[in-house]
């Protein structure tokens, strides 16, 4: 599998139906090589792929049409979409979006295989073309509105913010999964998203009760404050020792094998 599916094909499987951890429509990363074809796929999903590309004077911008006046983007425009190669297979680009909606097959499985196909196959080249089209109206509406450009950089923020917090949680073995088996790999990620997931709902709660503290206060907290603050953080939070878990039996069977899994997957860390 070559740099890019390596790189994003985990951003992509999150935009569909097994992956429902995508909310938005816009999903921001920072992108250091082509993506031409993972603009293309989010396309076909529905989606809108917000990445800050790097070297953004170097990258290519693409016209419709040959010969058409686009008045100050004229110069910019340096080549031009193969809009028959998108006609030409738009049923089968139709066909690959309803297989990722449903679930017939991962993003990632795809990539791949286009991938290894390099540019000898046209339906990769559709897909690719396809990306061109969202990739060039993302760069200029990126390079045109300062408040979009706030936005990505706020997402990226965000997600190296998670990415700080994974490392610190799993610190052992340099924070790498030297697990060859697809299963043990599962097993970790499983784990570390299970005690991030358990941070950012008892953050969310100490900030109800918080918000409540200071209700009674008389010192009411405003709407908008809410949006600059993240449940993913962990300064107060003791991240050494050992974890015990305390679980109602009254609560049911469920909760019970929940208490059993959680200190599995909290066990597999270590």
């Amino acid at each position: 599998m070559g740099p890019l599916a390596l790189a994003l094909t985990p951003v992509v499987d999150l935009a569909c139906p097994r992956g429902r951890e995508l909310l938005s429509t816009r999903w921001a990363k920072s992108v250091y090589i082509n993506t031409d074809l993972i603009f293309g796929l989010f396309t076909l999903l529905g989606f809108r792929f917000a990445p800050r590309l790097r070297d953004l004077s170097d990258q290519t911008l693409y016209r419709a049409r040959k010969g058409v006046d686009y008045g100050v983007l004229t110069s910019t425009l340096k080549k031009d979409i193969k809009v028959h190669l998108i006609m030409e297979h738009w049923d089968d680009l139709n066909r690959v979006a309803a297989s990722l909606k449903d679930g017939l097959i991962r993003p990632s499985i795809l990539i791949s295989k286009l991938q290894a196909m390099q540019q000898h196959n046209p339906l990769q080249q559709a897909i690719q073309e396809l990306g061109r089209i969202a990739k060039t109206l993302h760069i200029l509406e990126y390079v045109d509105d300062p408040a979009f450009r706030r936005r990505v950089l706020i997402g990226l923020n965000k997600g190296e913010h998670l990415h700080s917090l994974a490392r610190d949680i799993a610190f052992g073995r340099q924070g790498r999964f030297h697990d060859r088996g697809y299963e043990a790999q599962l097993n970790r990620a499983s784990a570390l998203s299970l005690v991030i997931n358990a941070i950012a709902v008892w953050n969310t709660r100490y900030f109800e009760q918080a918000q409540a503290a200071l209700a009674e206060q008389g010192i009411p907290v405003p709407e908008e404050v809410w949006q600059h603050l993240s449940p993913l953080q962990w300064a107060h939070i003791h991240l050494n020792g050992c974890i015990t878990l305390q679980i109602s039996h009254s609560k049911g069977i469920f909760v019970r094998c929940a208490s059993i899994m959680a200190h599995a997957h909290i066990s597999s860390l270590v």
